[in-house]
């Protein structure tokens, strides 16, 4: 099981601010941490997926619920 070094639940919270306080979040962190992010915005995946090719932190998990919330773990790099 991975060790996040931070979880965010950022349901409810619309494009883009769940990249924006994604980046926040892992800007703080030491490079090869973990950040585990919950969302239930409906272009997460494409949105998590330019923010990793932007910004060279690696999006290393992706996971949709059958409820719509979507689980993207992201390494810093």
């Amino acid at each position: 099981m991975a060790h996040y070094k931070a979880e965010l639940d950022l349901t409810g919270v619309a494009a883009p601010l769940h990249v924006l306080r994604t980046n926040q979040v892992i800007n703080e962190l030491d490079v090869g941490d973990l950040v585990m992010v919950k969302v239930d915005a409906r272009k997460a995946l494409q949105d998590f997926k330019a923010y990793s090719s932007q910004s060279g932190n690696r999006l290393v998990e992706k996971r949709q619920a059958p409820n719509g919330v979507g689980f993207f773990v992201l390494r810093k790099c």
